[in-house]
């Protein structure tokens, strides 16, 4: 495991499509923001079942584009 230490607003790159954003840090929890292509399964790890192996679904976008889902939520 790589261990990082990152301020609030400071990012991390995960290959050439990831990128972990600190968002806020306040007490005891971080906010971490996540942009990563639609392929990829972003979830929590307490949701996720150790049995199930489901393939991504495939996107097609012209050109070679690759989408991108944006996890993170603005603070207002």
């Amino acid at each position: 495991m790589l261990i990082l230490t990152r301020s609030a607003g400071e990012k991390i790159r995960i290959g050439a499509d990831i990128e972990v954003q600190v968002v806020a840090v306040k007490g005891g929890q971080i906010r971490i923001g996540i942009l990563a292509p639609l392929d990829v399964r972003v979830v929590r790890s307490e949701l996720v079942d150790p049995t199930e192996k489901k393939p991504p679904r495939p996107v097609y976008l012209p050109d070679g584009q690759t989408p991108k889902r944006d996890l993170r939520r603005r603070l207002g």
